[in-house]
């Protein structure tokens, strides 16, 4: 992989974990109408949904590049087994972690947190349930799991890839408009996966591909108009939202090549972008904490205040989420390496 191709995945990994917490940021049932909820409803309801999409298919990519088709077998094995470490192993940590900090906030904040079911009144079948099924308080966690059982499923993907190719891709976007979840296994993360080991295996000059001429700014620029007009419309369509969804990776694909020497280029030395994963683990539950917070303090009746809570909780999080990492990577770096399983 060149070192280009390298960076340009880190970099934008960092960007769509930005657009993550973004848009688990929103408040709009509680928003006022007018601006506010149609600036919300088109980050979190439009450009922010091609996030989780795409660390799929960056995953199945790089979990697909450097197979070696003679020793695919040990190559599995080995990948599936350092996949538990970077994957399992934190999500059981964190889930942890954050059922003990909603049982203490329940505890000593029962105003704010105490319309949940308490978790001291947990059974066995709920702890199942939240640990494995149906996260809620960690609720981002799903993806940790879901990447974790398509880790253990890519010997299947990558023999019904390697004999039926872009057929299987299109079946897999086909399924997605009938299902929506194979247990709680959503498609959505088998179908972007593959299509990320697909563009490993045989089209790995695809991502390597430079774009340098302008006139590519069409796409990003069409995506956002797009975007802008079905929001205002109040139009949307299960078809229409997977096109949005590839139109937008292939945007923000195209735009990070376009603005790479202006303005990224310079960027590439600070230290921010190594703490992808740590943000993805703490901004929940620590944003809902801030929401119910702010919410009951400020309140969010204007359109001031609403936005104003929607853009600067976001950075005000990952700023402080960064800044903590910076701290545990220098000071504790096992602790460190266990909690973010050495990413």
């Amino acid at each position: 992989m060149t070192n280009y191709l390298s960076n340009k995945l880190r970099v934008i990994s960092f960007m769509l974990i930005c657009m993550v917490v973004l848009l688990h940021a929103q408040i709009i049932q509680l928003s006022p109408d007018g601006i506010s909820v149609f600036i919300q409803e088109l980050f979190t309801g439009k450009i922010t949904k091609i996030a989780v999409s795409s660390f799929y298919a960056i995953s199945g990519f790089l979990f697909a590049y450097s197979i070696d088709e003679d020793k695919k077998i040990e190559v599995f094995r080995n990948k599936i087994k350092k996949r538990v470490k970077t994957l399992l192993v934190p999500y059981f940590i964190w889930s942890t972690v954050c059922t003990l900090f909603l049982c203490i906030a329940q505890l000593l904040m029962p105003s704010i947190f105490g319309t949940s079911k308490l978790i001291m009144e947990y059974d066995f079948n709920d702890y199942i349930n939240e640990f494995i099924i149906n996260p809620t308080i960690a609720y981002q966690l799903w993806f940790l799991r879901d990447l974790f059982i398509v880790s253990i499923l890519s010997p299947v993907l990558y023999i019904l890839l390697k004999y039926l190719r872009g057929c299987f891709i299109i079946f897999l976007f086909l399924l997605n408009l009938i299902f929506w979840k194979i247990g709680f296994l959503s498609i959505v993360s088998v179908t972007f996966f593959s299509t990320g080991m697909y563009l490993a295996m045989f089209r790995k000059n695809w991502p390597e591909y430079i774009v340098s001429n302008r006139l590519w700014w069409f796409i990003p620029l069409f995506w956002i108009s797009l975007n802008l007009f079905l929001v205002y419309v109040e139009y949307d369509s299960l078809i229409l939202f997977f096109i949005n969804k590839i139109l937008g990776i292939i945007s923000i694909w195209v735009a990070y090549d376009l603005l790479y020497e202006k303005y990224i280029e310079r960027w590439l030395t600070v230290d921010v972008f190594s703490f992808t994963f740590l943000i993805f683990i703490l901004h929940e539950p620590t944003l809902t904490l801030l929401k119910k917070l702010y919410i009951k303090g400020i309140g969010v009746d204007s359109i001031i205040t609403s936005l104003f809570f929607y853009f600067f909780s976001p950075l005000a999080l990952i700023s402080g989420i960064i800044f903590v990492g910076r701290f545990f990577k220098t000071r504790r770096p096992n602790t460190y390496n266990l909690l973010t399983g050495s990413r």
